[in-house]
């Protein structure tokens, strides 16, 4: 399997739901799942809920790599550090969860940006001087030329 959506048609076929099913889980849209599935494109910020649902490693279900049975419980990993937060100072706990969310925020910027590479790369790609991958200008600086 060495794409995501082959990987995602798998899981979802083992799990025998349609991807209406999967995505009204995972709380996006059919379309999105269908896009996903059909390589639209290479990653998602659903790819972490998806691989809960669908009960499989996430780093496989991006990648490819590794085991696609999860190694571990997630949520053994993240009990004690929450844990660890409920015992600090207010103070302390509130610069941890500023880093948590900062943390998550980048990774949630990158894979919007790989989204939003992939899905220039398929209409065709523009760099950032205006001209598009064909060398012609796009269209709105052609009407005004």
């Amino acid at each position: 399997m060495n794409t995501l959506g082959k990987r995602l048609k798998e899981c979802r076929a083992e799990k025998h739901v349609t991807q209406a099913v999967a995505a009204k889980a995972v709380k996006m849209s059919q379309a999105s799942l269908s896009d996903l599935e059909n390589d639209v494109y290479p990653t998602s910020t659903y790819t972490l809920k998806l691989s809960a649902y669908y009960g499989v490693d996430p780093h496989w279900l991006e990648t490819g790599k590794g085991k696609k049975e999860p190694t571990q419980n997630i949520r053994s990993e993240i009990d004690p550090i929450i844990d660890d937060l409920a015992i600090l100072a207010p103070e302390d706990a509130d610069v941890w969860r500023a880093e948590i969310k900062a943390a998550a925020d980048v990774r949630r910027a990158k894979l919007r940006a790989a989204e939003i590479k992939a899905s220039q790369k398929q209409l065709g790609g523009s760099d950032r001087s205006g001209v598009g991958s064909t060398g012609d200008p796009p269209l709105e600086k052609r009407r005004t030329a």
